[in-house]
């Protein structure tokens, strides 16, 4: 969703309104001229992303850097060029 109509201070913003941020994500890509298709992919890639890390988000910060560290360990962490 890194494509300029997100910001950090939009996600701190939103951090209770789930439903705020993705309309001002949607609004943001119908600005920038995207069709329903692509703002429905960019969407599917954004609940994909929150599937994978969901887990992440209900554990404490120690938790989540010892898990980070253990599949960085196994091979299992996505690099840049990935």
């Amino acid at each position: 969703m890194n494509e300029g109509f997100l910001t950090k201070k939009d996600l701190k913003d939103f951090a209770n309104n789930s439903a705020g941020l993705i309309s001002k994500a949607v609004n943001g890509m119908v600005k920038k001229g995207y069709t329903d298709a692509q703002i429905g992919s960019r969407l599917e890639d954004l609940a994909d992303d929150l599937l994978l890390t969901s887990k992440y988000w209900q554990r404490s910060a120690r938790e989540v850097q010892a898990s980070i560290t253990q599949q960085k360990a196994a091979g299992q962490w996505l690099t840049e060029t990935q």
